[in-house]
This record gives structure tokens, sequence and C-alpha cells, in this order.
């Protein structure tokens, strides 16, 4: 069977990757023409497959499907994949969502997520947050067939409003003094800046701030992207982000 992460962004999918590794051994495969063919937008979706050497043929893939606007067409687009497989071992049976919090409640959450499961033509008993539950679809063949999957939605953080940047920064606030006085001039640095021209979108502040955060830990990142300072981090050793991300073990 075949597995997939949806998230909003390339942090979220770069942070998921590094944890997935550290955490549960996970390794990136390189493109290969053997696994399902998603429909990936290049410009601003990037689409990655990972493998574990004790689960040969489940591979998993983590897809930044560039927003949360767009995360119930991307569901919908695998979940009509393995409606359209003939080969069972290329079927999705396992599909988790991660999207930012922002200022929805638990209630809102789960109206997404009915939402994108409703418009999937998924049968459901009840849409959970947080947890595994298992849904159904049926196959385009005749006989009619049943393909049941497991379903995971965990929005960040989990117990607020928010979204990754800030969670990340709650957890390196909570970590250590240093890390704890970092985070707090960083937010007042970004504080005293203008809207105009830099920050004309109030989330492009925790995203400034963050960045500030990690160009301060890895001084050295001329010659790296923002993204990818993230993996200087040992993320898998604060205890915040292994609560949210524990459910992963399942995969």
């Amino acid at each position: 069977m075949k597995q997939a992460i949806l998230c909003e962004g390339k942090t979220d999918a770069i942070l998921i990757s590094y944890f997935l590794k550290k955490k549960f051994s996970w390794n990136y495969v390189p493109k290969s023409d053997k696994l399902p063919r998603l429909p990936v937008n290049r410009d601003n979706e990037t689409l990655n497959w990972y493998t574990r050497e004790d689960r040969v043929g489940n591979e998993l893939a983590i897809w930044a499907v560039g927003g949360f606007n767009v995360i119930g067409n991307k569901f919908l687009s695998l979940i009509n994949r393995t409606q359209m497989e003939s080969t069972p071992s290329d079927r999705f049976s396992r599909v988790v969502i991660v999207f930012d919090r922002d200022n929805r409640n638990v209630a809102d959450c789960e109206l997404s997520l009915s939402k994108w499961l409703s418009e999937s033509n998924i049968d459901y008993k009840a849409a959970t947050i947080g947890a595994w539950f298992t849904v159904y679809t049926y196959l385009k063949k005749e006989p009619k067939e049943e393909h049941p999957l497991q379903i995971l939605c965990i929005c960040v953080p989990a117990d607020g409003k928010g979204c990754l940047e800030t969670f990340l920064m709650d957890c390196l606030e909570a970590s250590t003094k240093p890390d704890k006085e970092l985070v707090g001039e960083a937010k007042l640095f970004v504080s005293k800046i203008s809207d105009d021209p830099y920050l004309p979108k109030g989330r492009l502040r925790s995203k400034a701030c963050l960045g500030s955060i990690l160009s301060v830990i890895s001084p050295d990142w001329v010659f790296s992207k923002l993204d990818e300072r993230l993996t200087f981090i040992e993320w898998e050793k604060f205890a915040e982000v292994n609560t949210v991300f524990d459910e992963f073990k399942i995969l």
C-alpha cells in the first residue's frame, strides 16, 4: 500500500520529513517511475517519496500542496487515484493531513475535515482531529469493492491558535534560557518593523521572527535557504514536537 502526508507548504514538509527521518528512520527516495504519479504543480508545490527498510512496499509521499485552500482538491486527487488504481499495492491506505490552526477552534478544524471527506465521497462516522480513524471509499471496478483508508488530521499547534512558525518558537522559548531570550529579542525586533513595505500581511511577522531566530542559531546561512536551516535544530528532542507528531509511528 501507499501512504501520504498532505501539508500546506514547503516549511511544513521539511520539518515533517526531518522528524520522520530522525525519529522513525524514513529516508528520501530519488525520483522513480515505479511510484504513483500525482498532479503536482511544480510552481508552488513539492512532493517527495520516502521509504523504510522494514516497510518495503509501504512508501510514503509528503506533499506540500501550496496552501490550506487547496488541501481538499489534493485529497480528492489522492482518492480518485486510489479508486482508479488496478494494482492493490499502489492504492493509498493511509492519509495524514497537517495544517495550521491559525484562528480556528477545534470545531472549525473538524468542519473543514468533514467537508474534504464529503467532497471526496468518503463514508465516515465522525471526523476526528489528532487521532487515526477509518473511512471507506469504493474502487471503480466491477463488482463494486469497498476500500478502507486510515485518516489522521493534525492541527498545529494542537492546543491553541497559531501556525507552524509560532509553534516552533514556543518550543524554543520553553527549552533553555538562551533560547527563551533569543525568541524574546526576535519578537521585539520584528514588532518594531512597520507593515509597509516588508510585512504587509500579519502572518509574515511570524515567518520573519522565526527567520531571525534561525539566522542567529546558524549565522552561516548565506549559502542555504531559510527552510533548510530548520534541520539545524534537533526538533526530535522537543517534547512538544514529539507529542504533536507522535501518531506518525503508525506509518
